[in-house]
């Protein structure tokens, strides 16, 4: 984080931060508004006295494209293809600048921008129309719970953004205006922190969407499909019916080796 050259009365600053939402969910949407990229912007002009605040949200939904007409066609494109081993993926983005002036009291904060990328990343079936109805309307429910919980991990960005905000023109009046650019820092690192685990816990309550209605099942089962819920990785673990096979298998052992010794 660099903070430029400060004139006499005048300081800047600037920084940049990051934070990842892993999600994964990801489902073609039959409306078209999910079927092309989606991008929004909202601009808030805060105008207030100590410091004036511009902030800008920007939002924006990318899609990969996969194919296929049946569940398990679904499931290995998701697999192949998904962002970092999921299905859905979020990602927060924080930009600020702000700017100090000395006062005959001291020095504060006379402007701050923060600027707020949200982009979701979640998956378009592209030759849906080859598929059953009953596998359709599976994954348009999925989809949408999926969508809806995306959506929420923005909205908990999003209020990340509100505390920066918050907290900056809690800072004050200090002595010198050179120490603004460790505060801010600091008020931007908490962010940040308390964002991420913000995150977590609502991964933690709703069960990466599936408790949100958030799982795609096939047509034909009646049961959640792991591969296709929000925070699915890519590499499942072995099913029970492996299992079994190699507990028969080292007991076979295990008596072969104990009649070889008695003989």
């Amino acid at each position: 984080m660099t903070f430029p050259v400060r004139a006499p009365g005048c300081s800047k600053g600037h920084g940049k931060l990051r934070t990842h939402h892993v999600k994964n969910s990801k489902h073609p949407n039959s409306l078209a508004t999910a079927l092309r990229p989606i991008i929004s912007r909202a601009c808030f002009a805060l105008l207030v006295a100590a410091p004036a605040t511009q902030a800008f949200i920007n939002e924006r939904t990318e899609h990969y494209d996969i194919y296929g007409s049946t569940f398990g066609e679904l499931v290995t494109e998701i697999d192949r293809k998904g962002p970092r081993g999921f299905t859905a993926y979020t990602e927060s983005e924080f930009t600020y600048k702000f700017q100090t002036s000395a006062t005959s009291t001291g020095c504060r904060v006379s402007s701050l921008q923060v600027d707020v990328d949200i982009t979701y990343t979640m998956p378009r079936w592209e030759n849906r129309e080859l598929a059953s109805a009953e596998l359709r309307a599976s994954w348009d429910s999925s989809f949408t719970a999926l969508e809806r919980h995306e959506k929420q991990h923005g909205a908990i960005a999003k209020q990340t953004y509100n505390q920066i905000i918050r907290e900056v023109r809690q800072l004050g009046v200090r002595d010198s205006c050179g120490e603004f650019g460790t505060l801010v820092a600091s008020v931007f690192n908490s962010a940040l922190a308390a964002n991420s685990e913000r995150q977590r816990n609502y991964d933690q309550t709703t069960d990466h969407g599936k408790l949100e209605g958030a799982a795609f099942q096939s047509a034909q089962s009646t049961s959640a499909t792991p591969a296709l819920t929000e925070s699915s990785p890519r590499n499942s673990a072995p099913t029970n019916s492996s299992n079994l096979f190699w507990y028969f298998l080292g007991g076979l052992i295990i008596v072969l080796l104990y009649m070889t010794r008695r003989t």
